[in-house]
């Protein structure tokens, strides 16, 4: 991609978040929290571990995994937008959660040490990254050996543009679950990502051109659960 291209791109995102950074908190974190669940439960924390969340929005994930995680262990919430990040740290601060902290930041760069984490969460975020194959080898290189990803995307890539996205958004409330088991009904590929990282990894696709992405993964260690 044309790095003029991938610039103005990232600039679009970060103001659409920004405008509704006041939006999440008031009307849309209520209605994806089953997805948050989900997703912290397929994660089993462990106590002491150390967690990146990406894309944490106004920090839902974040502040869920702090609490597993408990006073022996870290989080890292990394997000583009610096108005998520605010009403992030507005919402660990109300809850008393000191183990958590927030970062500017994008997939394709992630601001973390290399093998700092031992989990990366991504609810609702991997589908918006622009490029998905740095984005992949970025959480090779901040995963611990045998460290794992858990996400959940709203469908399957070409499914997942931003604009379809907030045009539709609208329309959400008359679907959106009354059960934790009805995220399923959504397509919400919970949260292998499985479908994510074959994506990336597959010969010429334009989210991967290069399988060596996923080789790195398996290298490591890193798992993919099922």
């Amino acid at each position: 991609m044309d790095p003029h291209q991938e610039q103005a791109g990232l600039a679009w995102q970060v103001g659409v978040w920004d405008r509704m950074s006041d939006v999440y908190p008031r009307e849309i974190d209520r209605r994806v929290a089953p997805v948050v669940e989900h997703v912290i439960a397929r994660a089993r924390l462990a106590a002491g571990e150390g967690a990146l969340d990406l894309g944490t929005g106004t920090g839902a994930v974040a502040a869920r995994a702090a609490q597993v995680v408990g006073p022996e262990g870290r989080v890292v919430g990394v997000d583009i937008s610096a108005d998520m990040l605010r009403a992030a740290r507005q919402r660990v601060a109300a809850q008393g959660l000191t183990t958590v902290s927030f970062r500017e930041g994008r997939a394709e760069a992630l601001p973390a040490e290399n093998e700092s984490v031992d989990v990366v969460l991504a609810s609702l975020s991997l589908m918006y990254v622009i490029d998905r194959a740095a984005a992949a080898r970025e959480l090779a290189r901040v995963l611990r050996p045998r460290g794992r990803v858990i996400a959940a995307v709203w469908a399957e890539p070409e499914a997942c543009d931003i604009v379809l996205f907030q045009q539709t958004a609208g329309r959400l409330p008359a679907l959106l679950p009354s059960r934790a088991s009805a995220p399923a009904r959504w397509r919400i590929l919970l949260p292998s990502c499985a479908s994510w990282r074959r994506r990336v990894s597959r010969p010429g696709s334009s989210a991967g051109r290069s399988a060596s992405t996923s080789k790195a993964l398996a290298r490591r260690g890193t798992r993919w659960p099922a």
